[in-house]
């Protein structure tokens, strides 16, 4: 399987760290990874039964299977790993390491309040109307004003709790290097990776690492703090799991450090070669070559690399397709709320 990464790679890194800490990336998870010729990812809206009729190799899904199968994750796994031909799928769990969504069991309404609204606020729409329990919920910007403003930690916030990201509503930055946060993500019965390895799941597929560049001014070592999360993450998960596999969505520079590299079975990219800067428009040249500098060192290190475009466009999608298929790469297309999975 392959991992995905969270917005775009900069130019942060001006070489491939050929140094670092030894592996111990799952013995056959790149090997199971590397089989992979079709995937999917869907968080939101999830019908078992289409899920499980799709013929993707992988399936990318969140933990609370959209709190519609609650009592019976065993049984609902079990029926996503079966392909329609008989063969075994790959199910990961979604999980964000980098932000808390306050549809979370952790959560808790108190702990944010309204900012005083902008004199020039921006409008976001809901493009999904899935429950408090549905996966993580998608925003995008739109034209025009709304009255609706912005959620800041109140003083009874926990301390790891940071301002609400205005692209993604409900979801909110994290100090991530908090051993709070880390309790939550981890080391216990209740924690969101130890309920993940319970329930079946094959793996975990993580995102919002890059939201380590939001903090580098307030935590100068944030990008180091992230990498030790990273590896952290999949130490703790293999100590539980040994095939337990650890894909990572964006924050494709982390790529450069070659421990992130050894920890990893599979990484992934969003909007590698469109919707940066616009839905459905070509991202720049140095924007795409920034991404693959990464990705293709990965991949030549035996990474496998999925790539998911939200692209509507059949011309756009045959050129992506070949382009992407090009550089040794596993593509997926799909609606940007993640509601539903296609073909």
């Amino acid at each position: 399987m392959m991992a995905t990464a969270v917005g775009s790679a900069w130019l942060l890194d001006a070489s491939i760290d050929k140094d670092g800490d030894a592996g111990f990336a799952s013995p056959d998870g790149r090997a199971a990874l590397s089989h992979v010729r079709s995937w999917g990812y869907q968080l939101q809206d999830l019908k078992v039964e289409r899920v499980a009729s799709s013929p993707h190799d992988l399936i990318v899904v969140d933990e609370s299977l959209d709190g519609q199968h609650r009592g019976s994750e065993a049984r609902t796994l079990a029926q996503l790993k079966l392909k329609p031909d008989g063969g075994r799928r790959i199910i990961l769990s979604y999980l964000s390491i980098g932000e808390a969504e306050d549809y979370r069991p952790y959560w808790n309404a108190a702990w944010t309040a309204p900012t005083v609204a902008s004199s020039n606020p921006i409008q976001l729409i809901r493009l999904s109307s899935a429950g408090a329990t549905a996966a993580r919920a998608h925003f995008r910007f739109a034209s025009g004003l709304s009255d609706k403003p912005l959620l800041t930690p109140t003083a009874g916030a926990p301390a790891w709790l940071g301002a609400e990201n205005p692209e993604w509503r409900g979801n909110y930055n994290v100090r991530f290097w908090h051993p709070d946060w880390k309790a939550l993500l981890y080391g216990d019965p209740s924690a969101a990776l130890d309920r993940i390895i319970a329930a079946g799941f094959d793996g975990v597929y993580l995102d919002r690492a890059d939201v380590y560049d939001r903090w580098r001014r307030e935590q100068p070592s944030a990008k180091t703090d992230m990498v030790e999360l990273v590896s952290s993450i999949a130490s703790y998960a293999r100590e539980k799991k040994p095939d337990f596999l650890i894909v990572l969505q964006n924050a494709e520079e982390l790529l450069a450090n070659k421990r992130v590299r050894e920890v990893l079975d599979g990484v992934a990219k969003e909007d590698l070669l469109y919707g940066v800067n616009e839905e459905g428009k070509a991202n720049s040249v140095g924007e795409v070559q920034s991404s693959l500098r990464y990705l293709r060192q990965a991949r030549t290190e035996g990474l496998p690399v999925l790539v998911v475009e939200y692209l509507a466009d059949l011309t756009d999608i045959t050129a992506a397709r070949n382009r992407i298929e090009s550089e040794g790469f596993v593509a997926y297309f799909g609606p940007r709320t993640l509601n539903m999975l296609t073909p």
